[in-house]
């Protein structure tokens, strides 16, 4: 790169019918050039010497594993024109520490910020319906994140291992929360489920090691099988009357855990789950139901 300036020129980048497909330089920052609509998949993968990138107005799509594995990329720059950004689209972009997602997307794609290490913050816009699987796999210096009321699915390990992620509000417009999704989030200490979630997934919350109380919404119905294990420092627990079952192990290891607010019905069927003879359970105070 000469006198520092963006690498524009064309002979770098291989395009094809406004696709570009593959950047053959070796700069450091990079502007995408006019007439290109797309930007496919692979195309800028492992490039090392890549710091910043901008993606300006006309590019609509970023396709899968596009910028994946550059290590070095710290700057993204998406014009508004973008909706779609495919799958795992920036894994393993381990210098990325913020990015904006543009208001037409939609979709935050499976595994997009997979492994995104230094990722501290994301602003996603009010529209987003969908967070994918492994969205935000594993991005532990993630400490804050704000879920607009537009987002109904929350995918599988969204968002596993975010260590430093210590609160976080589910939107209304949630149904399920999924297998894994907020597992080993080793910070969390605050967590609002709203009413209309009517299932809590296996290891949901598993691991959550700092959450001290969680309050279940009225029309839950189920929580699966180790849903909060190991989450040492829960010492409350409310239990809605819509709750019919509870998977095996549920709250394994929740060994703080001494006020349980639950009907007599409940304390019936479940009390072999949370119960003093249950190996995974030392002592509980029920009574404060009904």
């Amino acid at each position: 790169m000469e006198n520092n300036k963006p690498i524009t020129a064309a002979n770098v980048f291989a395009i094809e019918d406004g696709v570009l497909t593959k950047y053959c330089g070796v700069g450091d920052k990079v502007v995408i050039p006019e007439g290109v609509g797309a930007i496919g998949r692979e195309a800028f993968m492992e490039c090392s010497s890549l710091t910043d990138i901008i993606i300006p107005e006309g590019v609509e799509e970023i396709g899968p594993r596009a910028f994946a594995g550059c290590k070095n990329l710290t700057n993204v720059f998406l014009a508004e024109s973008v909706t779609i950004i495919d799958s795992f689209a920036f894994i393993d972009c381990i210098s990325l520490k913020n990015i904006t997602i543009p208001p037409g997307v939609r979709v935050i794609s499976r595994g997009v910020f997979r492994n995104c290490t230094s990722l501290t913050c994301v602003v996603i816009p009010r529209g987003v319906t969908e967070i994918g699987n492994g969205a935000f796999f594993c991005c532990c210096a993630l400490a804050d994140i704000t879920l607009p009321d537009s987002v109904k699915s929350i995918g599988n390990a969204a968002f596993l291992y975010c260590g430093s992620l210590t609160e976080i509000t589910i939107p209304r417009s949630v149904t399920k929360i999924d297998a894994f999704t907020f597992f080993e989030c080793a910070s969390l200490a605050s967590i609002t489920i709203p009413r209309g979630v009517t299932e809590i997934g296996e290891q949901a919350f598993g691991h959550c090691k700092k959450l001290t109380s969680i309050t279940i919404p009225e029309g839950v119905t189920k929580i699966g099988r180790w849903a909060f294990s190991v989450c040492g420092a829960l010492t409350e627990l409310i239990l809605p009357e819509s709750l019919k079952e509870i998977g095996n192990a549920a709250f394994y290891k929740c060994n703080a855990l001494t006020d349980i607010i639950w009907s007599r019905e409940q304390r019936e069927a479940f009390d072999w789950l949370i119960s003093d003879g249950a190996p995974y359970k030392k002592k509980y105070s029920a009574g404060l139901g009904k």
